[in-house]
């Protein structure tokens, strides 16, 4: 699988709190891996895939 990072996704990564950082990592060790689970709320929107690790965050993903 490839993971390509935005810029913007970057620099707002750098914003977050460790704990929110580390939230945001488990989901894309899951998300490299293949297996997601009910918790992560992932659904689709148009051609993309929206995550949310917890209630306070969300990750939009492209499917290749």
């Amino acid at each position: 699988m490839t993971v390509l990072l935005h810029r913007a996704f970057v620099e707002s990564w750098r914003q977050l709190q460790s704990a929110e950082q580390a939230s945001g990592t488990r989901l894309v060790e899951h998300l490299l891996r293949g297996d997601l689970t009910p918790g992560m709320r992932a659904h689709p929107v148009g051609p993309f895939l929206s995550l949310s690790p917890n209630m306070d965050l969300r990750v939009i993903a492209l499917q290749d």
